[in-house]
């Protein structure tokens, strides 16, 4: 049986350790630029610029801290009742069971804490902090969207994904990093899905983008296209060697996205040009210099979106594409703009759809 010392000792013991937990280092997603365009939004509508995943990691401290709080308040609650309890066997059994409830419960928060602390941590290393959005080059020429410059190289998105209609496709592999020619040749594929046989086709890589298309024409009278075989399965495919121009080898799965995709054929060709215009900002609205300026575009097509480019002044500023299960028909893209050192006065901002073949337009 525990004596009433051990109890008091390991009553210290917890609280000073609970000490220790509220003076710990909350979990912070940090970020070195203006990820959601906060900032600008801020400046129109007076709102906090805080960085949403930092808010969502003080809730998460603010309640578990408040749990173990609790639990800290019955440990002394109990251990009172013990040392009044007057060598009554009721009330020290009673003491001694809030105790150990109360005990267990604190012991629960703080792993829970623990565990949280570990999973972020491991969450915004495997993400460079980043989450999503457009795609940076190798030398942080264009940041990557929704979390500043990644430290990981990953696949950002593979199209197509899914049941198509038509056969006409291009299957693009849009990355975090630059990549070279060289290493795509090697490291890229797409193979039937029966017999798991290469399709023969070129790979064509620009930056970010490594494009693949079939060497077979498509029937008449669209010969001028590359069609796949109709009705067919296919895997689109990203080799774990695969490494960027850095040097850096590819992050598959976990907290990084899958290197490979599966799309199915149809037998149509689709000869019609995607849709894309500027969402935000606003044509002639006022934006900030020495800032880093979300650009957001809306791109739709009838058979598919591949991936929006962004240019401001005719430079690229980002490349953006859909990671989903299915192609998809809308797609929501954005980069980010970095205004520094640009001169006031007018600036030209245009986004470039590309469809899941070889169509394209420009807004």
């Amino acid at each position: 049986m525990m004596s009433f010392r051990r109890l008091v000792f390991l009553t210290l013991f917890l609280a000073s350790l609970f000490g220790g937990f509220l003076n710990a280092h909350p979990i912070f997603a940090q970020t070195n630029t203006d990820v959601a365009g906060l900032q600008a939004v801020s400046a129109v509508t007076n709102l906090p610029t805080t960085d949403p995943r930092i808010i969502a990691a003080r809730i998460i401290n603010v309640a578990l801290g408040t749990l173990a709080i609790i639990f800290v308040v019955l440990i002394i609650y109990a251990g009172f009742l013990y040392m009044t309890s007057g060598g009554d066997a009721e009330k020290t059994t009673k003491a001694k069971t809030w105790i150990r409830n109360a005990i267990i419960g604190l012991i629960i928060i703080l792993s829970a804490w623990a565990i949280t602390t570990f999973v972020i941590n491991k969450l915004i290393q495997a993400t460079g902090g980043g989450g999503g959005g457009g795609t940076g080059s190798e030398n942080g020429g264009s940041s990557l969207g929704g979390g500043g410059t990644s430290n990981a190289f990953q696949v950002q998105s593979i199209t197509p994904v899914g049941t198509l209609s038509i056969r006409n496709v291009s299957v693009r592999f849009l990355f975090s990093r630059e990549i070279s020619q060289l290493l795509a040749d090697a490291n890229i594929h797409v193979y039937r899905a029966s017999d798991h046989q290469p399709v023969a086709g070129k790979i064509t890589v620009n930056g970010v983008l490594a494009t693949f298309e079939p060497n077979a024409a498509c029937p008449p009278p669209n010969t001028d296209r590359h069609c796949f075989d109709g009705d067919t399965d296919f895997s689109a495919e990203v080799a774990g060697s695969m490494r960027s121009i850095g040097g850096q080898t590819i992050s598959c799965g976990g907290f990084s996205p899958e290197c490979k995709a599966a799309f199915k054929t149809g037998n149509l060709v689709d000869v019609s040009a995607p849709t894309v215009s500027i969402t935000s900002p606003l044509d002639g609205e006022n934006v900030s210099v020495d800032d880093v300026i979300r650009i957001t575009s809306h791109a739709a097509d009838d058979s598919g979106v591949s991936f929006v480019e962004t240019w401001a002044d005719g430079k690229s500023v980002g490349k953006d594409g859909p990671l989903t299960t299915s192609t998809a028909l809308e797609f929501d893209a954005s980069a980010n703009w970095d205004t520094t050192g640009l001169a006031l006065g007018n600036h030209i901002l245009q986004a470039a759809a590309h469809d899941i073949d070889s169509n394209q337009s420009t807004s």
